[in-house]
């Protein structure tokens, strides 16, 4: 019976025209491995249904990103969803598509657009979002809307400019038309930067381009001229100091790092962007990031994020829906059942908690979360360093409230004693904390700590600016994790320590730590730090009360992770020296003449008792799983065994004895070669990418 195939379409457009297409080139090379290697873990989940996931990767640059494009590619290959509507084109009819696929739209591709088809998974704002956020935040702040003209203020309709003042006015916004912006090297442009004071703030927006109004849509007609517009107006800020604060609404990191290599990402000004979820990094995702290349640098990395909470997190969600009860699947009524199914992820009884996402809709529509105003600083590095602005307005359960951020920080001296038996490991550490709250460490929980003689010691607190404090901790103390042990003693252990705020409404949030912030030098004890993770991860549980409905609440807790070899391993020294030894023991046997029976019997006993005694004498975790110690072990017994049947049984049939022994080495041989490769192919089969809540993935 051959199995229903769902086909995905996924695409990402190379932007022309960029001082950084290589890069560009670099993440497309990366999305297509990532996608591949979702494909395929997907299928082998699925072997046993009656499905199986195809996904298709498109793409597209300024010569291909066109509506003709798009209909022959989603035609060819019987697209059935569509991850994210291609912004890359505009269209007024999009009827000759919606009728033949579910469509996912996060950037408000559709405009007032009621299709059963179409699911809105906005991770975007609308400008009136945007400044009633900023305006919160900011509540004394004058707000600059500038409009950057190739010409004068006077060749912009009159319906337009109505449009615009009636958008100011109800904002508490200003306008500031900037003419002719490009001319004389920006010179209006770099007038209106200087001009301004420190209480004002610009808005550079994120789809309502400042520099060429479009009549018809928030998408620009060239989507490439339009984010080297907005580059152009960034670097120019960048140039020179400013009393201006700048702020970015949902600016492409590519767009930031395209305009700070222009300046070596040195400069002197307070830039903000306010991003979306996807600012907050989720270890299931660097997860999947990490496992086709675990030295992706940062600024690629930030974007690999954001691409797959915005489409590739689609998939996982399709494969979450069908992944129990997928019989009766078929082309015939896959949209009927798939938007049925959609619609049950009501939020309250079913969520969909993906690597990166966390989807559900109403009507159709999933509601916006808590949006972030991240703080861009100077940097003499290549990566950019940015964090969590001071005040934030967070999202809880529809209510909107200003919360401060704290800033935590670890400092190791060492991990050690890990133990797979017990599932702990002990650390000693300083922990630092930028907070607002006189408290400190108070407000802070460690969630998988053990508290029988841990040591907490405040180290140094001072007040420092913006009436936050600094503390300094020494702590020593036991933590647990999720052990594996299959492949002992080449094992690879994600040793970790959750923390997170003991009361979010009071105390505010954390900001997370970023992976390249994470301390690596410390002492481990015998063990290799092969990678490392830093991140929220996110737990979903589900109640079910006896008197109410049933209820799923999503939570979460901040991590930092070291993925852990060991350096070397003596047990598999003093294994591997006696085991060969007794099996030399064995092959002299075998090449021994039958009149001499009692002596190979002798041996192969003795090798095989010796093997007995060894296997009882050697260190071992002792969990009930089997390691590649008990493997080797397994298959030493095993020729010693076959060995002993062989000398048993041609030693009745001695016209054969000879001749039968020849075949038997040469089956012990490709037994042990066999063995060699299968043991290696085992240990390499656990690898960095385990399950940060102790299962394989």
């Amino acid at each position: 019976m051959s199995k229903f195939q769902i086909n995905f379409y996924t695409f990402y457009q190379i932007l022309e025209g960029w001082a950084g297409n290589k890069q560009q080139s670099i993440i497309s090379k990366h999305i297509k491995k990532i996608t591949f290697s979702l494909e395929k873990e997907i299928n082998s989940l699925l072997k046993k249904n009656n499905i199986k996931f195809k996904i298709f990767y498109d793409v597209v640059d300024n010569k291909t990103a066109s509506i003709e494009h798009y209909k022959k590619f989603v035609t060819k290959n019987n697209i059935n969803v569509v991850c994210q509507a291609p912004n890359y084109f505009k269209t007024d009819d999009w009827s000759q598509f919606l009728s033949d696929a579910i469509y996912f739209d996060s950037f408000n591709v559709f405009k007032d657009y009621n299709h059963e088809n179409i699911f809105r998974t906005r991770l975007t704002f609308g400008s009136d979002d945007a400044v009633t956020q900023i305006r919160k935040i900011y509540p004394n702040a004058k707000i600059i809307f500038p409009i950057c003209l190739e010409k004068n203020k006077t060749s912009v309709p009159k319906s337009e400019l109505e449009a615009l003042d009636l958008f100011a006015k109800n904002n508490g916004i200003y306008l500031r038309f900037i003419n002719k912006w490009k001319d004389n090297n920006y010179y209006n442009l770099k007038d209106f930067f200087s001009s301004a004071k420190k209480d004002e703030i610009a808005l550079l927006n994120g789809y309502i381009t400042p520099f060429q109004l479009n009549k018809s849509s928030d998408q620009p007609d060239s989507k490439a001229t339009y984010n080297n517009s907005r580059s152009e107006f960034l670097s120019v800020f960048l140039e020179n100091k400013y009393d201006l604060t700048l702020v970015g609404l949902r600016l492409d990191t590519r767009l930031i790092h395209n305009s700070l290599n222009k300046i070596d990402n040195r400069f002197n000004n307070k830039i903000l962007n306010l991003m979306p979820d996807d600012f907050v990094e989720k270890l299931a995702l660097q997860d999947r990031i990490f496992s086709v290349n675990s030295g992706i640098q940062k600024n690629i990395n930030d974007y690999l994020n954001w691409y797959f909470q915005i489409v590739i997190d689609k998939v996982l969600l399709i494969h979450y829906l069908y992944s129990k009860n997928s019989a009766d699947i078929c082309n015939e009524n896959f949209l009927s059942e798939t938007k049925k199914r959609l619609s049950k992820l009501d939020g309250s009884k079913d969520v969909f908690a993906g690597s990166g996402d966390l989807i559900y809709f109403k009507n159709q529509s999933r509601p916006l979360a808590t949006n972030y105003l991240v703080e861009i600083k100077n940097s003499a590095e290549k990566n950019l360093k940015m964090s969590l602005f001071e005040r934030q307005l967070i999202t809880k359960k529809d209510e909107k409230k200003i919360v401060d951020v704290s800033y935590p920080n670890f400092d190791f001296i060492d991990i050690k004693d890990i133990s797979i038996e017990d599932n702990t490991f002990k650390s000693n550490f300083y922990f630092e904390l930028t907070t607002k709250h006189k408290s400190g460490i108070d407000i802070i929980r460690f969630n998988n700590i053990i508290d029988n003689d841990s040591e907490i010691k405040l180290i140094k607190s001072e007040k420092i600016e913006n009436d936050y404090f600094y503390f300094r901790y020494y702590i020593s103390a036991e933590f647990y994790f999720f052990s594996r042990a299959e492949s002992y003693p080449f094992d690879i252990q994600n040793i970790f320590i959750s923390y997170s705020i003991i009361d979010d409404q009071k105390y505010g949030i954390l900001d997370g730590i970023k992976n390249q912030d994470i301390d690596r030098k410390f002492n481990s004890h015998g063990w290799n730090i092969s990678s490392v993770r830093s991140g929220v991860i996110r737990k979903k549980e589900n109640y079910h009360p006896h008197f109410k409905d049933s209820y799923v609440l999503i939570s979460e807790e901040n991590r930092i992770s070291y993925i852990m070899s060991r350096k070397s391993s003596f047990t598999v020294i003093k294994i591997l020296i006696p085991l060969l030894f007794l099996i030399a023991l064995v092959v002299y046997g075998m090449y021994l003449p039958s009149e001499q029976i009692d002596r190979v019997i002798a041996l192969l006993t003795t090798s095989f008792l010796s093997g007995i005694a060894l296997y009882f004498s050697t260190e071992r975790p002792n969990p009930l799983t089997l390691t590649i110690v008990d493997y080797i072990f397994i298959i030493f017994y095993l020729i010693v065994g076959l060995a002993s049947v062989s000398v048993f049984v041609f030693d009745f049939f001695q016209d054969y004895y000879i001749t039968g022994l020849a075949y038997s080495r040469l089956v012990l041989l490709l037994l042990t070669i066999g063995s060699i490769f299968y043991l290696y192919y085992r240990r390499n089969s656990f690898k960095s990418r385990i399950n940060l809540d102790g299962s394989e993935d």
